[in-house]
This record gives C-alpha cells, sequence and structure tokens, in this order.
C-alpha cells in the first residue's frame, strides 16, 4: 500500500491546483470549479522501478521541486501529520464550526484505489476503470454532532495511515521553530537533527526528574550522572558518532561504506569529565561536579583507598615516557568514579550510607595492621589488585547493608545482595577487557596526551564554585579503524554496554572525514540504528511492516558526485537496512538537478508561487536519465545558468558598450539603471547613496578575456571592437592579439600560447622603460 496522491487548501496553496501526484499507474487531477476529479491512466508507468534488489521493497520515490520559500518544506510536514495522527486533523472554531479538514487523498493498495474525500469536494459522477478498483469513501457528515465535545479531533482516519510507520530526516539546523520528537506509540521516527536535538533536550532536563523514573527499574540506574554534562551539543555529537560505530561494526554497513568510500580514520574513547573540563576548569565548576576522588571528605575509607591506588598507577615524574600505564590511570579514575556514584545511588537512604561509612571507618582502624596494601606494578598486576580491592569493598558492603535492612525494613527493606554484586562484577568485566584488549601493545591503538585540572585547591567564599586547580596529565586511546581497530571497536561497545548502571561516560568521536562525507555517514548511520529497532523481534510477525520515509533536502553540504550518487545509495542501502518492511516508500524535497535526473517526470511535483499562493505546474520534459545542464533550465526555474553576480557584471559592461561615449546623460541614465544602483535616501538619508561603478577600457578588456562562457565572450568582443576600434588600441601588437582573439578558426590551445608570448612581450617592454 501507498499514498499515490493528495490534495489540500491548506498551506497558502492554490485551491484551483490539480492536486499532488506521486506516481502511480492512474494520474488524478481535481478540478476545484467543477468539484470532479479527473482521473487518467499513466501509459508509462513501471512497475517496482526504483528496485534493484529481487524483492522489490521499494514501492515509490516523489520528489518535490521548486525555488527556496515555495513551501517544499511546508508539503513534507503536512504529509508527516496525515501519518502522525492516523488521518485528517480538524479543528473548530469560537462558533463550533469545523475547518482546516477539506482534504483528497487516494491510498493505492494492488489494483485498489481508495479514494477518501471532503463531502463538498466532488459533486459530480465517479469515474471506473476496466483494469482498477476504485473505492470512494466520503467523509464530513454530521461532525458537529460526532464531535459535540471536542475542540480538536482526528475527522477522517484510515487504516493505512494509522499501521504506517513514518520516518522523517532532514539535517536542517535553521531558526524555525520545531517541537517534534520521534514517538513509538504514532509509529512515528524523526531522524531530523532539530528531531534529535529536541529529543536530547528532554532527556537531559529530566535525568533526575523522579516522576519520570520507571519503578521497575533499580534506583541506581534511573538516577544519570550528570555531574559531567557535557553540553547540549556535545552529547548530540557523542550520540551520533555511537551510531556510526554500531554502522561500521556491522557486515552489511562496513561493505556498504567501504565500497561507497566515505570511511572514518580514527576513533577517540574521550572522557566525559575531561571534555567538560578541556576548555575552562574554573567556569562553572562547582562542588557538586567533581570527581568524587576530589571530594574526599565525603567518601568511605575504602573508596579513598582505591583513588589512592589509582593515583599511584602513574607519577609524570618518573613514569613520562609510559603511556599506557597514563591511560589506564586516566579511565580507572573516572570508571571506579561511576561505580562509586552507582553504590551511592544503589543505598538510596541516607542514615544507611553514613552508618556504611562509619563502619567502613571503625573497620580500618581496628584491622589497620593486618590488612595488605596494595601497591602499582605492572599493568596486569595492577588490575587484578584493584579488583580485589573492589571484591574487599563488596563484600564490606553486601554484609553490612543485609545486616542494616534486616534491622531497619520500614526504611531501607529490600536491599537485594545479588542484584549489588552483579553491577561491582560488570564494572569489573569492563575494567579487565579495557585493560587486556584496549590498553595493550597493539598496532591499531595509540594514546594521545593532554593535560586537565583535577584536585581543586580553593573554593569562593560566597558559593560552593572552584577558584583554583592542579594540572594533571591525561592518556586518551584513539584507534584507527583498520580492521584490526573495528574489531577492537566491535568488542569494545556490547562489553561497555553491559556494565549494570545508568552512566554513559566514554564518548566517541571521530578523525578524517570531510564536511560532506560526514554528513553521508550520519545519514545512513541513523537509518542503520532505526533499522536494528525495526528488525527486532520475530520476523513473521514483522514482515508486514509498511514504511514511508519523508526526506528534507538531503544534498546538504554534498559535492555534487555525491549528490548525483545520493539517491541510488539510498535505493542500495534502505532494503539491506529495513530487512523486515513490506514495502518503502520514499518522497523528497530537493533543489539539485542531480536527484531529479534519477526520477521519471511523472513522480516529480514541481510547486511554484504565484499571487503569493503556491500551486503545482506541469514541466512536459522528461528527467529520467537527462542531462543536468538541460534540468536545470527546463525544470529548476532558473533564469539563466550562469552566476548571479557575472550575469550582472556581464550585463553593467554590456551597457557601457552600448553608451555612447559623447553623452553624459545618456551614461548617467544606464548606470542607475544597474542592479547594484542603491539609493536608500528614505531609510537613512541621501548621503549614503551608492554610486554604480564605471569601468574603464583595460577593465573590460580583461573582464571579456576571463569569461568561460564562448559565445557570450565573442559577442561582448564583437560590442569591445564597436565601442573601442582598432586604431584606438595601444599598440599594434595589442591590435594583432584581438584580432587573433576573434578568430574563431585558430585552436584555442594556439590562443593561449599566443597570448603567453604577448604577455611576456609587454613584461618586457615595461622593464625596459623602467
Amino acid at each position: 500500500m501507498e499514498i499515490c496522491y493528495y490534495w489540500t487548501e491548506r498551506l497558502g496553496y492554490n485551491k484551483h491546483n490539480k492536486g499532488f501526484n506521486f506516481g502511480s499507474e492512474l494520474n488524478f487531477s481535481y478540478d476545484y470549479e467543477n468539484k470532479k476529479l479527473i482521473i487518467e491512466e499513466d501509459n508509462l508507468y513501471i512497475k517496482n522501478f526504483f528496485n534493484i534488489y529481487n524483492d522489490e521493497q521499494i514501492s515509490n520515490i516523489t520528489a518535490v521541486v521548486g525555488r527556496n520559500g515555495v513551501g517544499k518544506s511546508k508539503f513534507l510536514e503536512e504529509i508527516k501529520s496525515l501519518y502522525v495522527q492516523g488521518g485528517i486533523l480538524a479543528k473548530k472554531d469560537k462558533d463550533g464550526n469545523v475547518y482546516d479538514d477539506k482534504r483528497i487523498f487516494v491510498i493505492k493498495n494492488k489494483k485498489k484505489y481508495e479514494i477518501v474525500y471532503h463531502k463538498d469536494l466532488l459533486l459530480k459522477e465517479k469515474k471506473d476503470f476496466v483494469n482498477y478498483e476504485l473505492d470512494y469513501q466520503k467523509y464530513g457528515n454530521n461532525l458537529k454532532s460526532i464531535f459535540e465535545n471536542k475542540d480538536l479531533f482526528v475527522m477522517k482516519n484510515h487504516s493505512y495511515l494509522e499501521e504506517t510507520y513514518c520516518i522523517y530526516f532532514s539535517y536542517a539546523f535553521d531558526n524555525n521553530f520545531y517541537t517534534q520528537t520521534s514517538s513509538t506509540s504514532s509509529k512515528y521516527f524523526d531522524l531530523s537533527t532539530k528531531g534529535i536535538l529536541n529529543e536530547i533536550n528532554y532527556e537531559l532536563e529530566s535525568k533526575e526528574r523522579y516522576p519520570d523514573m520507571d519503578p521497575k527499574v533499580p534506583n541506581y540506574i534511573n538516577i544519570k550522572d550528570n555531574r559531567f554534562n557535557i553540553g547540549f551539543l556535545r552529547e548530540y555529537y557523542v550520540r551520533e558518532n555511537k551510531k556510526r560505530i554500531h554502522l561500521l561494526n556491522s557486515e552489511v554497513g562496513r561493505g556498504f561504506i567501504t565500497k561507497h568510500k566515505f570511511f572514518p580514520t580514527k576513533a577517540y574513547l574521550n572522557l566525559d569529565y575531561i571534555l567538560r573540563r578541556q576548555d575552562n576548569f574554573l567556569n562553572g565548576n562547582t562542588f557538586k561536579s567533581l570527581l568524587r576522588s576530589e571530594k574526599r571528605r565525603a567518601n568511605n575509607v575504602l573508596e579513598n583507598e582505591i583513588y589512592d591506588f589509582i593515583e599511584k598507577i602513574y607519577d609524570s615524574r618518573n613514569d613520562w615516557d609510559n603511556k599506557i600505564a597514563l591511560a589506564q590511570q586516566t579511565y580507572l579514575r573516572r570508571i571506579l568514579d561511576s561505580y562509586f556514584e552507582d553504590v551511592h545511588n544503589f543505598i538510596n537512604y541516607d542514615a544507611a550510607r553514613k552508618s556504611f561509612k562509619k563502619e567502613l571507618g571503625r573497620s580500618k582502624r581496628t584491622k589497620k595492621k593486618s590488612r595488605k596494601s596494595f601497591s602499582p606494578n605492572s599493568l596486569k598486576s595492577n588490575i587484578d589488585n584493584l579488583c580485589r580491592l573492589m571484591d574487599t569493598f563488596n563484600e564490606k558492603a553486601t554484609m553490612f547493608l543485609k545486616e542494616f535492612s534486616t534491622n531497619n525494613e520500614k526504611e531501607f527493606a529490600d536491599f537485594d545482595d545479588e542484584e549489588f554484586t552483579a553491577m561491582t562484577e560488570s564494572y569489573k568485566n569492563f575494567i579487565t577487557h579495557f585493560n587486556n584488549n584496549i590498553l595493550t601493545n597493539n598496532s591499531a591503538v595509540s594514546i594521545r596526551e593532554g593535560t586537565t585540572y583535577l584536585n581543586p585547591i580553593k573554593f569562593r567564599e560566597d558559593s560552593d564554585e572552584v577558584e583554583g586547580a592542579v594540572r594533571t596529565s591525561f592518556g586518551i586511546v584513539e584507534i584507527d579503524l583498520t580492521t584490526e581497530g573495528l574489531s577492537l571497536l566491535d568488542e569494545f561497545l556490547p562489553i561497555y554496554n553491559s556494565i549494570v548502571s545508568g552512566n554513559d561516560f566514554i564518548k566517541i568521536d571521530w578523525e578524517g572525514l570531510s564536511t560532506g562525507e560526514d554528513a553521508l555517514l550520519g545519514m545512513f548511520s541513523r537509518f542503520f540504528e532505526l533499522g536494528i529497532l525495526f528488525n527486532y523481534g520475530d520476523p513473521a510477525k514483522e514482515s508486514n511492516k509498511r514504511i514511508v520515509i519523508l526526506l528534507d533536502e538531503i544534498e546538504h553540504s554534498l559535492h555534487p558526485e555525491w549528490q548525483r550518487r545520493i539517491l541510488s545509495n539510498l535505493i542500495e542501502f534502505l532494503p539491506l537496512v529495513f530487512t523486515t518492511a513490506a514495502t518503502i516508500q520514499v518522497i523528497l524535497a530537493t533543489n539539485v538537478p542531480f536527484i531529479v535526473a534519477d526520477i521519471p517526470t511523472s513522480n516529480i511535483i514541481y510547486l511554484e508561487k504565484n499571487k503569493g499562493l503556491t500551486q503545482v505546474v506541469d514541466k512536459p520534459n522528461q528527467t529520467f536519465a537527462a542531462n543536468i545542464h538541460s534540468l536545470l533550465m527546463s525544470n529548476f526555474f532558473m533564469d539563466t545558468t550562469i552566476g548571479k553576480f557575472s550575469e550582472e557584471k556581464i550585463k553593467a559592461i554590456v551597457n557601457h558598450l552600448k553608451v555612447n561615449k559623447e553623452s553624459d546623460d545618456n551614461n548617467s541614465k544606464i548606470y542607475k539603471n544597474l542592479w547594484y544602483y542603491h539609493f536608500i535616501t528614505d531609510k537613512i538619508g541621501k548621503e549614503y547613496e551608492k554610486k554604480a561603478k564605471k569601468y574603464s577600457q583595460e577593465e573590460i578588456r580583461k573582464t571579456i578575456e576571463i569569461i568561460g562562457e564562448p559565445v557570450i565572450r565573442t559577442k561582448l568582443k564583437a560590442m569591445y571592437d564597436e565601442k573601442y576600434p582598432i586604431e584606438n588600441r595601444d599598440s599594434s601588437a595589442e591590435q594583432f592579439m584581438w584580432k587573433i582573439e576573434s578568430d574563431t578558426a585558430i585552436p584555442e590551445d594556439i590562443k593561449g600560447l599566443l597570448k603567453e608570448k604577448f604577455r611576456e612581450l609587454n613584461k618586457e617592454q615595461k622593464d625596459d622603460k623602467n
């Protein structure tokens, strides 16, 4: 099933427009005056035209084309609203009259066409076809009585619109207000940059809102560690990079990206607290945003003992050349910080926390002599010793908290020691994996050194803001994205994600991509991540999913060659990602001819504004496999195919060459007609009058010579000859060269050689005079 026609009078569209055909066996055209839907068969329709695989998932692709401001994005929003709302949303005014509701849309289901229309729109007889079944469905009767107590309601729904998954993608980050995010209940998935940012914004704002918490999820997972919130945009970048990792780690994604050659070169495993502090540690950092190791008084003695152990792993005075030890210390500092923050949230009762801290302090004093002290040694022994310390802490914590829970059932009941131990073990597993697989002498792994600020030494008297700190070295892992490096990342991500925690402290960044390549990788990774969600579950139950994908100007940031390839790439990629989809329909808005050249004319909707109203216009030229230059002129509403500045520059020169040199008055009139003659007396006074530039003979001659279009250049040379006869030129050599330039029989390469020699001769003559 797919949508194949739509008509609306909303959004400034001309009521007399014929409507929007998406491309099918039948073409529809609405006659507003006669309230009639004209239906004709398309003899050039090709079934499954856009498929390259045998399963033929792509049902159709439609492009919406028009100048900026004509309403292409609004059209996509209109189509989106049909799917999100599951039908036509209508409103009531203060008098109870229903408005915003009159539409026609046609849903195609194999050979059957369901024509849904408002009762006021079609009054004439309906046409039938031998090979197609037409099912007319009228709506709009008795609205006041049906929706008497509602001011906003879906007045006409449709099972296809309700059951189809709608995906919207756009890279635009403009100033238009946008509040939408994905809604699984509406089967709507917003992959646009602004939609993703909206989702991140909501999550960051609600991280510690208890009403938003899932009561079925443990408290230490519900409460997110927000101390090192690295900011709105940085969080966006981090999440986008994770999607890219998933794409690169998959066989499908790796093969596709390698084939089309937009592969990144490196991945950085950054840490949130380092990213937060790399600009200015003193700017906005408070006691609450410190590492736990930086606020020792609040911690128990065993926790601080572990931090002491970590800080001894690397000493810049003695281990300056041991980059692996530096990296081990850097990551353990934050991993153990996250662990103890989870412990703090697990013991969600202040009295229990205080009693536990007091008990460990007493235990430390009585067993100080008998307890073994660990000191850093080799990298492996460091991890072994650290894990023993964590086991000791876990043992003491579970023993005490079980007893405390028994004695304080009302305040601190149901302590789960197995869950607490599982959390500890998940951290230990990650630490061991990270040390044994990442922090090794692997050719794909290197350590990037830097400095940050730790251990605050002073706070402002009137607040808890940090006023001073000590500079400390850090080591961050960078991974070359070779086959070996990708394998490391492939193993790393699931181990990292298996930590029983709600925290996310490792932030992945990239290197080695141009802006256009980054845009492509971002787009395909967003679709791939969604595809994982779509394909999850029983394939037999999920194989009937229908998907419509709305793409808003996907050519942003792309080189023309990438623009030329983008639609072909999507046709190849989407069926590989949405493997359980029964059908995939694509509707896109575009401004470039490279995309249109891959789509038949019957599948293109041309929008143009006439007297402020948008209307659909016909473009008779066949677009598929058409010449790009021809498409620009005939199908993209362009006045000319040269740049606007060069066009106006040429106009100025033409006007100058037409001027009678004895008539200054005429000269002045022509200049005043030029596009860049600005006169803004009404705004800021006559003294700001801008007069058009006047060109010298030499400037005109040189400008003509650098014009790339031969027809224009030849015409201007002829006008120049008429304006400045040969006998008035500076030298006989210049006269000769001008004749050579004007002679179309002489090859361009010969002209180039002669001009070069002429320039050298002129230079020598000027040097001799000097």
